[in-house]
C-alpha cells in the first residue's frame, strides 16, 4: 500500500494593493496560484509593522473563498504607518496550514479634512461666549480627533486657540474674554492627516457688564426699601 504525503499549500504571489483612499485599504490576496496540495479551506492574512521584530498578527479572511479582495480600515491598522502583509493558505486536516507566501508593504493613508465646520455663536455673560458647531465629514470613514477654536478680540491680530477633543457634545464655552468687546471666531476640524480649512469667520460681542451691575444695584435698592 502506498501512502502519499500531502504538501501544505503556499501562495506564489504576494498580496497587492487595489486602492488606498478615504481610509480604506483594498488588498487583493492573490491566493489563486499556489504550490502544494489543496483543496484550500481558509485564507489567512498576516500583518505587522514594517521592520518590526514583533510577531505576525493573524487575520482570518474567509472560508468561502468566493472573493480574493479584502478591505482594511483603522479598526485593524494605524494611519500613516507602514505595514508588511503576506498570506498563508490552509487545507483540511492536521498540519494543513502552509508557510507564509511572499510579502508586500503598504500604508493606510490618512487625509486631512476638506470640509469646514458650521459655527454659531451666543453671548452667555460679560466674559463668556458659547460656540456651537455642526460638522459632516467628506466621507464616513474619516476619523475626526479634535476641533480647534480660534478667537481674538477686535483690534488684535494674534489668535488664541482652544483644542477641543471630539465628543458627542458639539458645543464649548470660551471664557475669560474682555467684557463688552467684539470678538472674532473661526474653527477647523483635525484628523490624523492634518488640520482642515477654517470655518467662515464670525464675530460676536460679549455682554456689557454695566447693565448687569446696574440691575444688581436696582435690586439691592428695592430690597432696602422693604427692610
Amino acid at each position: 500500500m502506498l501512502f502519499c504525503s500531502l504538501v501544505p499549500p503556499v501562495p506564489q504571489k504576494p498580496p497587492s494593493v487595489l486602492s488606498n483612499e478615504n481610509g480604506l485599504l483594498r488588498i487583493d490576496l492573490n491566493f489563486e496560484e499556489y504550490s502544494g496540495d489543496g483543496p484550500i479551506k481558509a485564507v489567512l492574512l498576516y500583518y505587522k509593522r514594517s521592520l518590526s521584530r514583533a510577531d505576525w498578527q493573524q487575520y482570518l479572511v474567509e472560508e468561502s473563498l468566493e472573493n480574493s479582495e479584502i478591505v482594511l480600515t483603522s479598526v485593524l491598522l494605524e494611519y500613516d504607518t507602514e505595514y508588511e502583509f503576506c498570506v498563508a493558505l490552509k487545507r483540511p486536516g492536521p498540519g494543513g496550514e502552509g508557510r507564509k507566501g511572499p510579502s508586500m508593504r503598504a500604508t493606510l493613508s490618512c487625509e486631512e479634512p476638506s470640509v469646514k465646520p458650521e459655527v454659531t455663536l451666543q453671548p452667555v455673560s460679560e466674559d463668556t461666549i458659547k460656540v456651537t458647531w455642526s460638522f459632516v465629514p467628506s466621507h464616513k470613514n474619516m476619523i475626526i480627533t479634535d476641533f480647534i477654536i480660534s478667537y481674538r478680540p477686535s483690534g488684535l491680530r494674534s489668535w488664541k486657540e482652544k483644542i477641543v477633543p471630539k465628543t458627542d457634545v458639539n458645543q464649548y464655552l470660551i471664557t475669560g474674554l474682555q467684557m463688552g468687546t467684539l470678538h472674532y471666531f473661526r474653527m477647523s476640524a483635525v484628523s490624523c492627516g492634518g488640520t482642515g480649512p477654517h470655518s467662515t469667520m464670525q464675530s460676536v460681542k460679549t455682554e456689557d457688564g454695566g447693565m448687569f451691575m446696574h440691575t444688581k444695584s436696582f435690586e439691592m435698592a428695592l430690597l432696602l426699601c422693604f427692610v
